[in-house]
């Protein structure tokens, strides 16, 4: 498992890139999710950050239930995916009009 996460990791933004370059649209889409992406996530995790203050319940594996809600997780890997794509495309940009 830990294989395919590599090689996705690699391979993803890469995929990201050349669909953007490709349709224009895309380049749109990409920033839209992530900025959905990013919001969804930083609510998820403060939500949980102050169920466990609110709580006084601030133990190291209440704050880790978090990492087991599916959505937090979807949304934080396509910001892990957007973060490289971001990275990314401005070596491809330059490389190209050079």
């Amino acid at each position: 498992m830990g294989l395919i996460i590599w090689i996705g990791a690699l391979v993803i933004p890469w995929l990201m890139v050349i669909v953007a370059n490709r349709y224009r649209t895309c380049k749109l889409a990409f920033a839209w999710i992530g900025f959905i992406s990013i919001w969804i996530a930083g609510s998820i995790a403060a939500v949980g950050i102050y169920e466990i203050v609110r709580d006084q319940t601030v133990f190291m594996t209440n704050i880790h239930a978090v990492f087991l809600n599916p959505l937090f997780l979807g949304s934080g890997a396509y910001v892990g995916m957007y973060v490289l794509y971001l990275s990314i495309r401005p070596l491809i940009e330059n490389k190209m009009s050079s």
